[in-house]
């Protein structure tokens, strides 16, 4: 989902699960559902982080509820809305792509207290790395935010028909690249550590991305949680 914050306080980034009930409003009571933060940029130990979900004739979905603002440490109301999108095959993948890579432990990263979560569903994969060490400008933990997005090709591949431009074999290169047909770009980075985010590019085939594994990346060992094709 896309999220834009329309009143509040700016969110802090997190991963973690969400589980959703019925809304204690009537007569058409919203979804009220709760999001549990795993791990979380502005703090060790989060507050509460629910809200009612609220359907729009546009489709998109709107959140209201009450959360602690990091700058006044008051209750504070807040709006946020949401818009699904549609994962997308990418690549070389056949088939759409979610995985989440898992990172927790007393000594990676040089510090004790570090975690760090990466996900990726279709077109869209972003990453988090939380303690080990102090922030770059000197204050509180460092954190380190990686987020990327699939870019398709704005030209089209270059494959001669069958019986022009050559012989079978020397289209092999080019049947390639046209599988694939764009490229994936970072579009957000904080932090200066490593984040196994292209490991989870290609369906993870090169990084041995498969559900139970362990893969090493950087200075810290991730755990593969998930990984699911359709």
């Amino acid at each position: 989902m896309n999220q834009t914050s329309t009143t509040g306080s700016p969110a802090s980034k997190f991963p973690g699960s969400p589980h959703s009930g019925i809304g204690l409003q009537s007569p058409l009571p919203p979804m009220h559902s709760v999001w549990d933060h795993w791990v979380d940029s502005r703090t060790p130990n989060p507050a509460k982080d629910e809200g009612d979900l609220w359907p729009q004739p546009s489709g998109s979905i709107l959140e209201k509820g009450e959360m602690i603002n990091p700058h006044t440490g008051k209750l504070t109301e807040y709006e946020e809305l949401w818009a699904d999108e549609e994962p997308q095959a990418t690549g070389y993948d056949c088939q759409r792509v979610s995985a989440v890579l898992v990172m927790e432990c007393e000594s990676n990263a040089g510090a004790p207290g570090t975690r760090g979560m990466v996900i990726r569903v279709g077109q869209w994969c972003q990453g988090i790395m939380v303690g080990g060490g102090e922030a770059e400008n000197g204050g509180g933990r460092a954190v380190d935010i990686e987020r990327w997005t699939w870019v398709p090709s704005a030209l089209e591949p270059a494959v001669a028909p069958d019986g022009e431009g050559g012989t079978e074999g020397s289209r092999e290169p080019e049947r390639e690249e046209a599988k694939r047909d764009g490229d994936w770009e970072r579009i957000a980075k904080i932090g200066s550590r490593f984040l196994p985010c292209s490991l989870l590019f290609d369906a993870g085939e090169a990084g041995n991305v498969e559900e139970g594994n362990v893969v090493e990346a950087g200075e810290a060992t991730w755990k593969v949680v998930e990984k699911y094709l359709w």
